[in-house]
């Protein structure tokens, strides 16, 4: 098990911005002990990684949010191609 700390260094974020994702609803902890300490396993490491990636890629924490919510991977690769999409279009605009 990770603590919330070691959880944030593994994936270069800092605390306050991984309790930001858990208050959005992003990431739960697996379990939290009786002190009220977080704890997390391998799944929300992997989760976590992925909300790293899609925030590197420019996208909100809502589509993020949405992302992850969907069960078709066809359907995170439409959303993801629409936000590129619209990223090329506003780079051609500055570039003009």
């Amino acid at each position: 098990m990770i603590t919330v700390t070691d959880l944030a260094r593994r994936c270069g974020i800092s605390r306050a911005t991984l309790l930001y994702y858990e208050r959005q609803g992003l990431i739960a902890p697996k379990l939290r002990s009786a002190n009220g300490y977080r704890w997390y396993g391998e799944s929300e490491l992997t989760r976590l990684q992925t909300i790293v990636a899609y925030r590197s890629y420019g996208l909100s924490v809502a589509s993020i949010n949405s992302l992850l919510n969907r069960q078709a991977s066809t359907d995170q690769a439409k959303v993801l191609r629409e936000h590129f999409e619209l990223l090329e279009t506003e780079i051609s605009k500055l570039r003009e």
